[in-house]
């Protein structure tokens, strides 16, 4: 619930006392952590610096990006549709499918070298950056389409589309 087109809604997120926290310190996050969603949706985020020290539910699973893997490019990996396939696969339950923590463990994820990542990350920003400018182009043209049938409509109704002729009226 709290993750949004890869990003996490800080603002509308639960806290907890220091006390509680620091009981489950294992599930303490770090900046630059990937999470996944492990309950009816598999969403993903990566942790801003500005989290590191909070606590992730259970409902979500973190991964810790060692050395040999960025984390924009894991969070790619996870968001991609072999993933999420895979992901959606190996869900137990059926009123609340979800994944255990077994099996996120398991999720393949191709690992090429850093240079290769970042050529990946680089292409993917660029290519996602045109399809948020398509989608902004989308969004403008759908409420400009709204708004211009009724108008359409009322116009052709009261006879504006087209110059009219007096002599093409009909008898009655």
């Amino acid at each position: 619930m709290d993750i949004e087109n890869g990003k996490i809604l800080i603002n509308q997120l639960m806290k907890t006392s220091h006390a509680i926290a620091k009981r489950y310190e294992r599930a303490s996050l770090k900046g630059g952590d990937i999470l996944l969603g492990i309950i009816r949706a598999t969403k993903v985020a990566i942790v801003p610096e500005e989290l590191a020290g909070a606590n992730i539910t259970q409902g979500t699973a973190r991964y810790r990006p060692s050395s040999s893997i960025r984390s924009k490019y894991l969070a790619r990996v996870l968001e991609a549709p072999r993933t999420q396939k895979w992901l959606h696969d190996h869900y137990r339950g059926i009123d609340m499918p979800g994944l255990n923590l077994a099996d996120v463990r398991k999720v393949p994820v191709p690992l090429p070298t850093i240079p290769e990542q970042d050529e990946i990350i680089r292409r993917s920003d660029y290519l996602l950056s045109i399809a948020d400018q398509l989608d902004t182009r989308y969004r403008k043209i759908v409420f400009l389409t709204d708004r211009l049938t009724p108008s359409t409509l009322s116009k052709a109704f009261c006879g504006e589309l087209v110059p009219q002729d007096p002599n093409d009226e009909p008898t009655g």
